[in-house]
């Protein structure tokens, strides 16, 4: 009896210490805990709190790595489950690795180290966390399934810079017909005007600001926030060197004294986020790394000087230590750049009687298209593309695929390439109709280079999977060594669009640099993709055979 009694006595208790809780930053701090079993406190990363209890319906952050912004709404995500009863969709860039390495090294970890997540997470697999009464499903951004069907009080776009547009615009509906809401999107940044740096731009944009040790004005102490290069000296130009490591430093902005690094956790302890836009429906944080105390001024002074000498370097230290979007002028293609490569012949050209003649069409609300004619070089090789200049006949766009196949018959085409998605059906039966003359293209992992991964599917689709980086810098290359001609009169919206994609540097799992092209959520890039289908015909229309006319399919 008395074992029943104590028991009772136990879940009143803790049943009167959760009405106690009022905020998700107290509800963290009671049941999260460290690997050690330690309470979970916000002194190495005092932005969290302040993060943790926003009531926005819509919050975005922009930040540098490694500063618990992830751990800080994934934490969010559990209170909802329990103190809200509200259901939760945490997407990442992909399942496999993003999400499965979340839920094991991250979600798990935290329920093991905490005897109150143990005892409400009752039902447990990679994707799906569930307590008697509420889900927090994990999500990778690559497939649409995934997305559908699950509806969510809280959704978290973890990484948001590398989840595909249309899944974004497909899991915000997860939050429909919730009585409460609220989306976190965080991530570091990329490229400007895309993901999080447009999400930032729209947003009250607040940074930490805390009261500078040494500056005052009229009495009182000076707040400030930190700041590159404002805020960071450099001593020396060695990276490797131990006194660039050891004696660079934080300084306030405002008096240039210096802000030693292991007081920050007390110069914190009155920090808060200011906004520095008014009238915003998105509340947006920033943190960088010199706010960080286990990040040391040395190691940020460190990367900062490897960044001049190397533009992966310098994208590397503004995306992930700065949480600054970053291009480097020579990422994109530039308007002098296309404009030099025009020529004399004027847009819908007739093609030469004998010339190869290819045709690239990108997919979406019009068909953009590219028809070039190729002067095939006379060392060909393996890498027939890089030895062969096309000229561009025609580009523009059209309503339907009916229009497209009248120029297969008026220019001869003898390979198109187009895109499968987002109309596959379609494109499906424009590649019936010109059989053995289009191919379905995918942009694909896991084929490298320029490899042309042709395979068919059950109802007999030729598709071609190919690497999307590789035959982007093909394409695109041209216009920078001037390997291209283009019509006198090139409509104005190709040269916007192949102006628009940026061409950034990330490193694999491995370490290793990779190269890859971005482009802002609010621009257009369709022309530049056309581009790139009208480069994948031409090794295609060589393995078909010489030129001739296709017959209209009205014919038969």
């Amino acid at each position: 009896m008395s074992k029943l009694l104590t028991d009772f006595a136990d879940r009143m208790i803790a049943g009167l210490q959760k009405k106690a809780i009022t905020t998700p930053a107290r509800w963290v701090q009671e049941y999260i805990r460290n690997v050690d079993g330690t309470p979970m406190s916000f002194k190495r990363f005092p932005w969290q709190k302040e993060m943790i209890d926003s009531t926005a319906p819509h919050n975005v952050a922009a930040k540098g790595a490694q500063l618990g912004i992830s751990h800080a709404v994934l934490c969010r995500g559990m209170c909802a489950n329990d103190l809200e009863k509200r259901d939760v969709l945490y997407v990442l860039p992909s399942m496999h690795p993003h999400g499965s390495d979340f839920s094991s090294a991250r979600f798990d970890t935290l329920v093991n180290a905490s005897p109150h997540l143990k005892s409400i997470y009752d039902k447990s697999n990679v994707g799906h966390k569930s307590t008697s009464t509420n889900n927090f499903y994990i999500r990778g951004g690559q497939s649409r399934t995934g997305g559908k069907s699950v509806p969510a009080g809280l959704l978290v776009q973890d990484e948001i810079d590398e989840i595909p547009r249309d899944f974004i615009v497909l899991v915000r509906e997860r939050l429909s017909g919730q009585d409460y809401k609220q989306e976190w999107d965080i991530s570091t940044p990329t490229i400007p005007d895309h993901g999080i740096d447009k999400l930032w731009q729209e947003s009250t944009q607040e940074h930490f600001w805390f009261p500078c040790p040494s500056c005052t004005l009229n009495g009182k102490s000076r707040w400030i926030h930190l700041t590159y290069p404002d805020c960071l000296v450099i001593v020396g130009d060695d990276p490797d060197s131990t006194k660039l490591l050891t004696e660079s430093y934080l300084r306030c902005p405002l008096c240039h004294v210096k802000i030693e690094h292991k007081s920050k956790p007390d110069l914190f302890v009155p920090a808060r986020f200011i906004a520095g836009v008014d009238g915003k429906e998105k509340r947006g944080f920033h943190i960088n790394q010199l706010y960080s105390t286990t990040v040391t001024p040395g190691e940020v002074a460190a990367s900062a000087t490897r960044a001049e000498f190397s533009d992966l370097e310098k994208q590397e230290f503004l995306n992930s230590k700065m949480g600054q979007a970053y291009a480097s002028a020579g990422s994109r293609i530039t308007e002098d750049a296309v404009n030099a490569c025009k020529s004399s012949h004027l847009n819908g050209a007739t093609r030469r009687t004998h010339d190869v003649v290819t045709m690239g069409v990108d997919v979406g609300a019009w068909l953009h298209y590219e028809i070039d004619e190729w002067h095939i070089g006379d060392t060909v090789g393996n890498d027939v593309n890089s030895n062969s200049t096309p000229r561009v006949l025609k580009t523009g766009k059209v309503r339907s695929f009916e229009e497209l196949g009248t120029f297969m018959v008026e220019f001869g085409i003898l390979m198109c390439v187009v895109d499968a998605m987002p109309e596959t059906r379609k494109a499906f039966e424009f590649s019936q109709q010109f059989w053995g003359w289009v191919r379905m293209c995918y942009y694909a992992q896991g084929v490298t280079g320029k490899m042309l991964n042709e395979t068919k599917w059950g109802n007999g689709e030729p598709i071609i999977n190919v690497n999307r980086t590789s035959w982007m810098d093909q394409a695109l290359g041209r216009f920078k060594v001037k390997k291209i001609l283009l019509p006198m009169d090139v409509p104005f919206e190709y040269v916007e669009h192949i102006k628009t994609p940026s061409r950034i540097w990330t490193r694999n799992k491995d370490g290793n640099p990779v190269a890859s092209w971005k482009t802002p959520d609010n621009k257009h890039d369709h022309h530049a993709h056309a581009r790139t289908y009208a480069e994948i015909a031409l090794p295609l229309a060589l393995s078909v055979g010489t030129n001739e006319d296709i017959g209209s399919p009205m014919d038969d």
